[in-house]
């Protein structure tokens, strides 16, 4: 259970000390006592519950004192302390030093992105986001918002370049899954023929896989996409996406929240980017207010589109 000062610990191992008549007895590592007392410490006992500052758990950890490849559990409490102490890099090599298999559990209220790239760096693929309040800043931490900024001719392109850039520029089909948000409208056509011509393809439980099966070039497969069209985000499992791509902004503002709260129920890696012109200015004060509320860029000419 790591800790940013000793008080917290004190305060956790308060909670803790009951358990001792169940036979679990738990450690408090931190400077308010010797190095040496404490290594002795360790040496005597073994605890199934060990509660420690970054800074001393690394010391101990340098010294060979004790092992942790065999923790179950690791429990990192209070993020907005450890980045102000610059502690990002002890917490990260204390975790490498815990075998793949152990369970992390981090509590944060941190939305900064130096934090964020402190939970990315802790939570490796899925994760279950639990939030204490109904906020939208708090549902869609550690998604990036990106807002592209275009003429209405540019839109075509700009969703394929985008597109281009969450693969890295090859087409590599074991890249993070990508979902187009569309209207209902005749233009996703144009869309999916573009992204044929591409190199990639729908994938077959798209709403439009009709329109560009997947193939294969030169005996290698292709990278798939879904599409979905606006009515579907109720009943997509948005979460399933590191990328989701809104070419046309189309739509409320509200879906616009659902679809960015709903991608971060299961991950802390994800991207969402929309498409917008001037055709799109009555979602500029709310689109502004949002990025804002969750310490996102916000484009300038979208800011003044707003005021206009």
């Amino acid at each position: 259970f790591l800790v940013p000062s000793q008080e917290k610990a004190t305060q956790v191992r308060s909670v803790c000390k009951p358990l001792k008549v169940l036979g679990i007895h738990t450690v408090s590592i931190h400077p308010g006592a010797s190095l040496d007392h404490q290594i002795e410490g360790l040496k005597s006992s073994e605890p199934e519950f060990m509660i420690a500052t970054p800074e001393r758990l690394s010391e101990l950890l340098s010294l060979k004192a004790i092992d942790l490849s065999g923790v179950s559990l690791l429990v990192v409490d209070g993020l907005e302390s450890f980045h102000k102490q610059g502690c990002f890099d002890k917490i990260n090599s204390i975790r490498q030093s815990m075998s793949g298999k152990t369970h992390t559990v981090v509590f944060s209220d941190c939305y900064r992105h130096a934090c964020v790239r402190g939970l990315q760096n802790l939570l490796m693929g899925s994760v279950h986001r639990l939030s204490l309040n109904n906020s939208v800043t708090g549902q869609s931490a550690c998604i990036i918002q990106s807002v592209n900024i275009c003429l209405m001719k540019e839109k075509l392109p700009k969703a394929i370049q985008v597109l281009d850039q969450a693969y890295g520029g090859r087409l590599r089909p074991q890249a993070s899954k990508v979902l187009y948000i569309v209207g209902k409208d005749n233009k996703h056509h144009k869309l999916v023929n573009a992204l044929k011509f591409k190199g990639y393809s729908i994938s077959p439980d798209s709403v439009f896989s009709e329109v560009g099966n997947s193939v294969e070039s030169k005996g290698r497969a292709r990278p798939a996409v879904s599409m979905i069209d606006i009515d579907q985000i109720g009943t997509t499992e948005l979460g399933e996406y590191e990328v989701v791509i809104i070419p046309d902004m189309t739509l409320s503002i509200e879906s616009y929240v659902q679809i960015l709260t709903r991608m971060a129920r299961y991950t802390v890696n994800g991207v969402l980017h929309s498409l917008f012109t001037r055709e799109d200015a009555e979602l500029a004060g709310p689109l502004t207010k949002i990025l804002d509320q969750c310490g996102q860029a916000v484009p300038e000419a979208l800011r003044k589109m707003s005021f206009s």
